[in-house]
């Protein structure tokens, strides 16, 4: 069975690659929109590619708040224990998680008036517009907002590391390894 760690660093590889795809396709539509195509056939075209792009993007956000989801549940685990984490940490929602589990184990917390937990917040918020949609107003028109919230998903989870390894810096390797870029599986 894999590691808790190592699925949160997959889950923010899957986003990742997923913003890199979301700016293929986006490449796509301007590439078809500068044409000399007629009209028809331009909107036709960049509509694909424009639905192929917000597909990316909305697995980009949900994999990133996957991978935020995934370290404060394995960083809970390794320092406060599978029984206590099940049974005290699990039912949390996950900003209260980040805020909590931190306090727990090195008696600091992370900064709620700090930009890590504000974007942790529109993440999560982004998050449970597209899992919980109640319209698709704004959701898959040309207005999105997915591609503003598939990038502040993954920086997202770059700032919580990084105020992560502030206030338990005896950890900042274990921190740092969540938004690796290459794939290890030795």
């Amino acid at each position: 069975m894999a590691d808790a760690h190592i699925v949160s660093n997959f889950y923010y590889r899957i986003a990742l690659e997923n913003c890199e795809r979301f700016e293929v396709y986006s490449d796509k539509v301007e590439k078809v929109l500068s044409s000399d195509k007629e009209d028809w056939m331009k909107d036709m075209e960049s509509s694909d590619y424009r639905h192929q792009s917000l597909k990316c993007a909305v697995q980009s956000i949900v994999f990133s708040a996957m991978c935020l989801e995934a370290f404060i549940y394995a960083y809970s685990e390794k320092h406060l224990g599978k029984s206590y984490t099940k049974q005290h940490i699990e039912k949390l929602n996950i900003e209260s998680k980040f805020i909590v589990v931190p306090r727990l184990i090195v008696g600091k917390e992370i900064d709620k008036s700090g930009q890590g937990y504000e974007m942790l917040k529109k993440l999560i918020s982004d998050r449970n517009k597209i899992v919980h949609f109640k319209s698709m107003k704004d959701f898959l028109n040309q207005g999105s907002f997915l591609p503003d919230s598939m990038q502040n998903g993954l920086q997202t989870v770059s700032e919580v590391m990084n105020e992560l390894c502030n206030i338990h810096p005896e950890e900042r390797q274990y921190f740092e390894a969540i938004p690796m870029h290459a794939e290890c599986f030795a």
